[in-house]
């Protein structure tokens, strides 16, 4: 069975990265995502890739499953109609 390259990149299309240094903002445009599971370590690092630079998130992996899921189960949550909030009706008297 053939594994998976860890290094295999993702397009991204037209995604941004926001990094917010204190008070200031600065967004550039990332056209590709890379993930890695560093060796000897028990991290991972996401890398993000663009025109401008490029930007690296690195966690525990338990961290990253943890956070994979949490996105993983609000997006379904999303898209569930019962989920969602309905407009209230207001009863007349």
């Amino acid at each position: 069975m053939d594994s998976m390259p860890q290094d295999e990149v993702l397009s991204l299309g037209t995604a941004t990265v926001a990094l917010q240094p204190g008070n200031e903002t600065r967004r550039f445009r990332v056209h590709s995502a890379s993930f890695k599971v560093l060796p000897g370590r028990r991290r991972v690092r996401i890398w993000f890739e663009g025109p401008e630079g490029s930007v690296a998130v690195e966690m525990s992996r338990t961290t990253f499953w943890h956070l994979t899921a949490l996105w993983h189960e609000r997006s379904i949550a999303a898209d569930n109609p019962s989920t969602k909030q309905r407009p209230t009706r207001r009863k007349r008297s």
